[in-house]
């Protein structure tokens, strides 16, 4: 979120206050009733876009990574008794196709290290019996296998999803934030008539709609084109 923006959320959250602490004026008439019930969904969903805007990739990359390196680990402890079994076999094809060194394994992208995996367990299993029999491989590498590649292939996409969230919430927050200035301007109307039937209560409310930047310039009305400028600056 912008500091234009929180500065809008702030002066919504001030006229929330405002209406909250003046129900007994306003509570017999629904429009106000009505337009104050909607400000405060809206003040609410901003909030929620907010928490996703904010949310970091950081550590969803970083599962991303250590999972990537437990199923590397997984793979060797098949390549290597496939890619032995292979060379006394004079089997150069499948030498070939199995054999990659640890550092190898992990310089893999994301895609060739998934089928890459996929390929040992299907040779694994293809040569199953003799190399449980003769190699030392047994029933819980084969199924370790699967289980690391399994969680390495649901954070594939991930970071890239956390992001495309982070920008979803962004434009949402520019939505909301213009739907919030809609509701205000009906509002606004709403409260005109209380300059003859409350004055304190009118001007209480004026200044909560008052926008409160972070040098102190104070704004009464938020101008249209700078939530288009806040969208372009992200």
């Amino acid at each position: 979120m912008t500091a234009n923006q929180e500065n809008r959320l702030s002066m919504i959250l001030a006229v929330l206050v405002c209406m909250d602490n003046n129900t007994a004026l306003w509570q017999n008439t629904f429009a106000i009733m009505q337009t104050v019930d909607e400000l405060k969904q809206t003040e609410q969903a901003i909030r929620g876009m907010h928490i996703t805007q904010s949310k970091k990739t950081t550590g969803t990359t970083r599962n991303k990574k250590q999972q990537r390196t437990a199923l590397a680990k997984a793979l060797i402890s098949l390549t290597g008794p496939l890619a032995a079994y292979a060379r006394q076999k004079q089997n150069n094809e499948l030498l070939a196709d199995v054999y990659m060194s640890l550092s190898a394994i992990k310089q893999l992208r994301d895609n060739n290290l998934k089928d890459y995996a996929t390929s040992i367990y299907n040779f694994t299993q293809a040569h199953l019996t003799t190399l449980q029999a003769d190699y030392g491989v047994t029933p819980d590498d084969v199924s370790n296998l699967a289980t690391q590649q399994t969680l390495f292939d649901g954070l594939i996409a991930s970071p890239r999803t956390r992001k495309t969230i982070t920008k979803n919430a962004t434009t949402r927050l520019v939505d909301l934030l213009e739907n919030a200035r809609n509701t205000l301007e009906t509002l606004d109307d709403l409260i005109a008539p209380y300059i003859n039937k409350n004055i304190d209560f009118y001007t209480t409310y004026h200044n909560a709609r008052s926008i409160i930047d972070l040098h102190g310039k104070v704004t009464h009305r938020s101008k249209p084109d700078e939530d288009s400028a806040d969208t372009q600056a992200q």
